[in-house]
């Protein structure tokens, strides 16, 4: 079977996980190559476990837990795992951002994308399908980083909402 290339960006450290593990950790064992991008944390609306739990924690030391079970989950799915450190609940992505996610997607040339699509009751999923789609049409493109080979042939498929 040919080599493929998924990436799968998360808006969150651990969206990635209960959305499309599965997927990830088959891709992975059959020899692809996977990478995921964590545009933030969730330190803020993602991590109320861990604020209940440690009514004194910072915000500092939540985002060193999240990116710590991140990492670990990604490693035993078998994927590379990159952390933006965007600031989340609520997620704004401007120009730059979306420059950015255009640039790291005319990097890694994937063949799939697994992302977020619209979520009623998360509005950093939908900020997230949006950036996504944004970046991948301008990675598409050969005015936006003109040193980089353009993507040409990327499917994009969305995680349900929760």
């Amino acid at each position: 079977m040919e080599q493929k290339r998924l990436l799968v960006i998360s808006a969150h450290a651990v969206d990635f996980i209960w959305r499309c593990g599965g997927t990830i950790a088959q891709y992975a064992k059959a020899g692809h190559t996977v990478k995921i991008i964590d545009l933030t944390f969730g330190s803020r609306g993602e991590s109320d476990q861990v604020w209940r739990e440690n009514p004194s924690i910072s915000e500092p030391e939540v985002r060193i837990r999240r990116r710590m079970e991140a990492t670990e989950a990604a490693a035993i799915l078998g994927a590379e795992i990159e952390f933006y450190e965007w600031e989340d609940h609520l997620l704004t992505i401007d120009r730059d951002q979306v420059m950015k996610l255009a640039g790291a997607i005319k990097d890694f040339h994937p063949d799939i994308i697994l992302t977020h699509t619209e979520d009623p009751l998360n509005p950093d999923h939908t900020n997230t399908s949006h950036a996504v789609q944004a970046a991948l049409r301008s990675a598409q493109v050969y005015g936006v980083y003109p040193e980089k080979k353009v993507v040409t042939t990327t499917n994009i498929y969305m995680f349900e909402p929760d």
